[in-house]
């Protein structure tokens, strides 16, 4: 992913699973691996972390 500011390109700086809808048997599971992602550019004003996520299972 690049910066929309600098144009750099960003870096992951954090990652993770999360699970959704593991509750009750009568909704559908779904498990999202979680990056979180930010501009490294010392020179940057773009100091916020974005996430991008992405479906692992679904059932």
């Amino acid at each position: 992913m690049v910066c929309p500011k600098c144009g750099n390109e960003m870096r992951i700086v954090g990652s993770g699973i999360e699970v959704k809808g593991d509750k009750s048997p009568d909704t559908v599971t779904e498990v999202y691996h979680v990056h979180r992602i930010k501009c490294v550019n010392p020179y940057c004003t773009n100091k916020q972390e974005t996430e991008e996520r992405s479906l692992i299972y679904k059932g």
